[in-house]
């Protein structure tokens, strides 16, 4: 694992790394325990929030991003390419929602938080 570069993009490397893991023997049994897993992390996630232990909400949320680039490796997804396009999905959306609250005369962070629930849910359904 110490050639892995500390130099790539952290999803890539945690990708890179979960394949060698796998090509050497140390892989999930089955999907069922890929999502078992990831409940687990999510739990303790919860639990450190609920804490307010900064440390653990960091490492579990680590956790929790090695267990879904290792969901992404399963299915042949490149966890890097999937996370810019969401992240590109999400831009187009939340610029549909500006604007629609723009043409309104209406701001952001003075918006109810119902009322920009229902304007994702509409930019969403303009963009698919």
């Amino acid at each position: 694992m110490s050639n892995v570069p500390k130099s790539l993009p952290a999803l890539r490397r945690a990708q890179r790394v979960s394949e060698r893991a796998a090509h050497n023997g140390f892989e999930w049994k089955d999907m069922d325990s890929v999502f078992a897993k990831l409940s687990e992390e999510i739990d303790e996630f919860r639990i450190a929030i609920k804490d307010k232990n900064a440390q653990a909400i960091n490492e579990e949320l680590g956790d929790l991003l090695f267990v879904l680039v290792n969901l992404g490796r399963l299915t042949n997804t490149n966890s890097e390419e999937a996370l810019r396009a969401a992240t590109d999905k999400f831009i187009r959306r939340f610029t549909v929602l500006e604007q629609a609250l723009k043409n309104e005369g209406r701001r952001l962070h003075e918006t109810d938080p119902d009322e920009l629930v229902r304007l994702w849910q509409k930019s969403k359904n303009q963009l698919t």
